[in-house]
């Protein structure tokens, strides 16, 4: 099939899924008002508004330079005749200053379309995305009651998940990165944003071994978490879009339909960090919005400890 024909059949298909309710004629025959011949019509879209009868008459040039001030006026001339209510040319190479002045001035449309599965016909249309992600960050309090004198210096693991605890008395230890995460799994949580969150746990009868030598009686340990929200803005393209993107007005109006293949999976590490996600929000309102689920305290032992800050401190009683 000629490409001019795919072209024009194109263009037949993307009014027919913009306009549900117009009927929709590839290659259609009317006949001239003025010259009494008949009119070969690359495509015709006709409706009615109002019981109003409708005629819009579109002509589809696949070409390799852009279209100029002769094709317009060529075009005119079949509008005129066959009084059609709006004359749309569509050109692939686009249009001439000129073309653009004379159609404006003319009343008559310039548009292209866009297909985004044949990379010919494809326009560099792409949808704006937020990414959101969210992180919480951990700290533990420790009071310690020192049964015995400590050693004065302790190389202790900075992260408390790996510290053995100990109880039944230091007989056997275990490491507290599942202990508290059990108790924090089995409590009903605030993952409120922005806020400083605390919880409490006595530890009566532990032990916990400090640089892996000396057994420290715990009393409590005090956990402190915030969850932070963050945001990337980027772009994705969409695999099944067809669109017409009238150049005359500057405005696109397409039907797409999203695949699995269309939603990234994960973030691109070229987007740009957003500052305020809610106020983004606000000033973006026809965005795709992929919002990760929240960290789970289920999971606090597989999470990442990039993504997760942890820190601790301890208090020794005398």
């Amino acid at each position: 099939m000629p490409a001019w024909l795919d072209y024009q059949k194109l263009a037949a298909s993307v009014y027919s899924a913009l306009e549900k309710n117009a009927v929709v004629t590839h290659d259609d025959k009317i006949l001239g008002k003025k010259s009494n011949a008949i009119r070969q019509i690359d495509v015709s879209v006709k409706l009615s508004l109002a019981g109003h009868d409708l005629l819009i008459i579109v002509q589809a040039k696949d070409m390799k330079r852009p279209a100029d001030l002769n094709v317009v006026g060529e075009f005119l001339s079949v509008v005129e005749d066959v009084q059609a209510s709006k004359g749309v040319l569509i050109c692939s190479a686009g249009f001439t200053e000129k073309a653009i002045e004379y159609a404006a001035h003319c009343g008559i449309d310039l548009c292209s379309v866009h297909d985004a599965s044949n990379p010919k016909w494809a326009l560099n249309l792409c949808l704006p995305v937020l990414w959101i992600e969210y992180s919480i960050g951990l700290s533990y309090e420790f009071v310690f009651v020192p049964d015995k004198p400590m050693p004065a210096e302790l190389s202790i693991d900075m992260d408390p998940r790996a510290w053995p605890i100990s109880f039944d008395g230091g007989k056997s230890y275990e490491p507290f990165g599942p202990f508290i995460q059990a108790k924090l799994s089995s409590m009903e949580l605030s993952y409120e944003v922005g806020k400083t969150h605390e919880v409490n746990f006595p530890l009566h009868a532990s032990r916990v071994l400090l640089g892996g030598t000396a057994s420290c009686p715990a009393e409590s340990v005090r956990v402190l978490y915030s969850v932070t929200k963050m945001g990337w803005s980027g772009k994705v393209r969409l695999s099944n879009v067809l669109g017409l993107l009238n150049r005359s007005s500057a405005t696109l109006k397409a039907v797409a339909r999203f695949t699995e293949k269309d939603i990234p999976l994960a973030r691109d590490p070229l987007w740009e960090k957003v500052s305020d996600v809610h106020e983004f929000r606000e000033t973006h309102p026809n965005l795709l919005t992929i919002e990760c689920s929240l960290p789970l305290f289920s999971d606090l032992t597989n999470l990442d400890i990039a993504m997760t800050e942890f820190e601790g401190t301890a208090q020794l009683k005398e």
